[in-house]
């Protein structure tokens, strides 16, 4: 009989430990810049994080949970705090891919000579990228009917009151500018070092 009992208190247990660890995450989800600045795997990692010490309070009896307590706190006293800059995360990887889209653009262009860059972009943004920046790729030419012979790839965030600030800019020398006002960078502009 005990033994069926303490079954139950573990089946009662992980009930609500997962509820209130969705309620956790949900609320986490839903603010408005959580689905922007981070990845679904973050999510999932809170999740889990939560589950676990709500899972283990719910199942101990008092004792242990005070014992789970103090070592919780334990831990918290040992981490310390972190400062987090989930933007620095998005633009660092909006810049490596725009390195990559530049690349492609620059080796298109050697590959057709007559023509210079191509009209569109080889390498397609990905998806993640198109959910956080607003992309414009302009090739021009110096001379009328000539090939194209210079081009800009403009990404502009839309998510400035998030975090993502900078808007970037590269140019068919392999050169990235930015700016932090609300428009695209231009030639201009700083460069990124």
């Amino acid at each position: 009989m005990a033994g069926m009992r303490r079954g139950y208190e573990w089946a009662w247990a992980g009930l609500w430990s997962t509820l209130f660890a969705a309620l956790f995450v949900s609320i986490r989800r839903s603010e408005y810049c959580a689905q922007v600045l981070y990845p679904d795997s973050r999510f999932w990692f809170v999740g889990v994080a939560v589950w676990v010490p709500l899972f283990l309070f719910f199942a101990l009896p008092n004792r242990g949970r005070l014992f789970l307590i103090s070592a919780l706190y334990i831990v918290y006293l040992a981490v310390g705090h972190a400062d987090s800059v989930p933007a620095a995360g998005v633009e660092a990887r909006a810049i490596r891919e725009l390195r990559e889209m530049t690349g492609a653009v620059v080796a298109a262009g050697k590959q057709h000579p007559q023509t210079g860059f191509p009209d569109e972009l080889p390498q397609k943004p990905s998806k993640y990228l198109r959910g956080r920046y607003t992309l414009a790729y302009r090739p021009s030419r110096s001379q009328p009917g000539g090939p194209a012979d210079r081009f800009v790839i403009e990404l502009t965030s839309p998510w400035r009151n998030c975090g993502l600030i900078r808007s970037f800019t590269a140019t068919e020398d392999g050169k990235i500018h930015f700016t932090l006002q609300d428009r695209p960078a231009t030639r201009a502009d700083e460069l990124l070092e």
